[in-house]
């Protein structure tokens, strides 16, 4: 599966495994870089599906995506009231 990320004229092609699954994933960044997003992703799967065994990994996936929206909308609510002081 190819999963385009943000495109750029730098784009390279990156083999992650996630949850016993490959996935090729196109976009910038280092090796090491998305090393380490996919080390996270993953980690956090594990922890999600820790919680509820019983839970897909279809639905551990979107409350991955709601955990990491729910972080990136408070970071920027946090860089919102910074600039208006």
């Amino acid at each position: 599966m190819v999963i385009g990320w943000i495109m750029t004229k730098q784009n390279r092609a990156y083999k992650a495994i996630i949850n016993h699954r490959e996935y090729q994933i196109v976009g910038p960044g280092s090796v090491d870089f998305l090393d380490r997003v996919t080390a996270q992703v993953s980690q956090q799967l594990l922890e999600i599906k820790q919680h509820d065994q019983l839970l897909s990994s279809e639905d551990a996936a979107i409350l991955l995506a709601f955990n990491l929206t729910a972080q990136q909308v408070a970071h920027e609510e946090l860089k919102q009231k910074r600039r208006k002081k």
